[in-house]
């Protein structure tokens, strides 16, 4: 039987312990919740990152005991935007969408991004994922579903956009390239 142990601290400074007991690599994928890296700092305290080096050397021992089982682990990445925790909003900052429509349930209304910033977030997954090679993941998944900030500029219920970011170019654009 193989043990992983190792920390992650999250963005309250409170550490979280990933503790992995097991011969199954399912079970070390799994990581007790730490499955899924997130690379930004905006849903909430308990999800594993991979934005700071720590989080990198962090992941590491893990995504290692996963090889030695002969598994294949991908990172998969994302941001929530509106659908963050606004509780965990640093500075009592609204969450970021392609809209300024709210979620369901979440009384706080999301503040479109702006054109300027859009690279800014886009420069994130790719930090992020360059982050999670240098930790020995063996892929990417970036997670664009769901009702994530990707999904929300998918959607047509959602972005209402007027920009170059207006849904029917987005989808033109998405289209052609696959």
């Amino acid at each position: 039987m193989r043990q992983v142990r190792t920390e992650f601290e999250v963005r309250t400074g409170e550490k979280k312990v990933c503790e992995v007991n097991s011969n199954d690599v399912e079970t070390l994928t799994w990581c007790h919740g730490c499955r899924q890296p997130e690379l930004t700092v905006t849903s909430n305290p308990n999800v594993a990152g991979i934005w700071l080096r720590e989080q990198i050397e962090s992941w590491k021992p893990v995504v290692d005991a996963v090889h030695a089982k002969g598994g294949i682990f991908f990172c998969q990445i994302v941001h929530v935007g509106r659908v963050s925790d606004p509780d965990f909003k640093p500075n009592g900052q609204a969450p970021i969408s392609s809209t300024n429509k709210p979620l369901s349930g979440n009384s706080r209304e999301p503040r479109p991004l702006r054109i300027d910033e859009i690279p800014y977030i886009v420069n994130d997954f790719r930090i992020a994922a360059r982050n999670a090679m240098e930790a020995g993941f063996d892929g990417v998944e970036i997670h664009g579903a769901h009702g994530f900030l990707i999904d929300q500029f998918l959607k047509d219920q959602v972005n209402d956009r007027t920009d170059k970011y207006v849904l029917p170019v987005i989808k033109i654009r998405y289209e052609n390239k696959g």
